[in-house]
């Protein structure tokens, strides 16, 4: 069985470079509020479930509202999105059988220019590359990622800003989703040679075998699919050289149009990020990386209503949170890598921040995957 842990100190930190890579969307509580997903996904998933999500944000079932969420331009906020997420897991029976159907139900020439420039690859290789690079033009919270391993790859994903049994039915969902479409453009046969998920199975798990056609790990380190090298060179039906660098330079100024510049909280959050194991930086330290004075970043982060202190106390706070939910590392080592000299203080502080200890909370976690 091949193994992809991330408990060790340098895949980690690696995970924080991740995380730094796209803002940290969840560190603050403005941050979440502006990722967003495309409503096409709840709504399917809740078709595929038997209600309906309206256009207006509004999920019905047997005709009454059971939930109402706001909709601009077609998207939802991600919060939006897993709270529909997770009502429907928890309404729905056969977690697996509802992810399956799901994933039929996703047809790639419904996806834009995105689903075209997946079918315009040379190869599924290729098609996964623009999965990485492009998927935030449909979905801002999740965040894919290719490792090589010898003859294999390695595809998985990583949630942010996401919470409760939502968590569970997305990567589920997701990794179907993924299979299904690398299916409606390879020439060839495009199954994984394996499926990890970080949850544990649901009664009706072992319909994703039959589903994926390979062995399905659950309680693994991360949630993904292993292809071999030979899979992903297959050529795709539509494969178009020139067709595909249209598709990718009409997708890089899609991109361009809905990133919006880093704010000044963003830059500070994604500076203390990196120095955190060295103690968190004096604030005169920062302002002199930020090209200002001491004065003006404090200035300035007062009139948002914020102070460098509280900016540095919730870094530290949601990596905690996410290197306990998703990493096995060591308590000790996550109070290392949180900018803690002392594990005592991390725990003081941890239960100040959450209102309980670190191993409760990793406890609580685990209990509800």
């Amino acid at each position: 069985m091949l193994i992809y842990p991330l408990h060790n100190v340098k895949t980690v930190l690696l995970h924080l470079i991740v995380l730094r890579a796209f803002k940290i969307r969840d560190l603050d509580a403005s941050i979440i509020t502006m990722a967003s997903v495309s409503i096409v996904f709840a709504k399917s998933l809740a078709y595929a479930a038997g209600f309906q999500l309206e256009a207006d944000g509004a999920l019905v079932v047997n005709g009454k509202t059971v939930l109402q969420v706001a909709v601009s331009d077609g998207r939802i906020s991600s919060q939006a999105h897993y709270g529909i997420l997770g009502w429907i897991a928890q309404n729905t029976p056969g977690r697996a059988a509802l992810a399956i159907r799901y994933a039929g139900l996703i047809d790639i020439n419904q996806m834009g220019t995105l689903g075209l420039s997946y079918k315009a690859a040379p190869n599924l290789y290729g098609s996964f590359q623009r999965l990485v690079r492009y998927s935030k033009v449909l979905s801002e919270n999740v965040v894919y990622q290719m490792e090589q391993s010898g003859q294999d790859v390695l595809i998985h994903q990583e949630l942010f800003a996401a919470d409760g049994p939502g968590v569970v039915l997305s990567p589920e969902a997701g990794l179907a989703v993924t299979a299904s479409l690398a299916r409606q453009i390879s020439n060839e046969d495009a199954n994984p040679k394996q499926v990890l998920f970080r949850h544990k199975p649901s009664l009706d798990a072992h319909l994703f075998e039959t589903f994926f056609n390979c062995e399905v790990i659950f309680d693994a380190e991360v949630n993904g699919m292993l292809f071999s090298e030979d899979t992903l060179n297959h050529p795709n039906k539509l494969g178009d050289v020139a067709l595909s660098q249209f598709l990718i330079t009409h997708l890089d100024q899609e991109m361009a149009t809905t990133e919006r510049p880093e704010t000044l909280a963003e830059k500070i959050l994604n500076i203390v990020s990196k120095t955190l194991t060295e103690g968190v930086p004096k604030a005169a330290e920062l302002a002199v990386q930020l090209g200002m004075s001491e004065r003006t970043l404090h200035r300035r982060l007062a009139d948002d209503g914020q102070t460098y202190r509280e900016l540095c106390d919730e870094t530290r706070k949601k990596l905690a949170s996410n290197l306990l939910r998703n990493t096995n590392q060591s308590l000790a080592e996550i109070a290392y890598l949180t900018g803690f000299s002392e594990q005592s203080a991390f725990n003081r502080a941890f239960k100040r921040w959450n209102g309980q200890t670190p191993a409760d909370f990793r406890g609580q976690i685990r209990a509800a995957r």
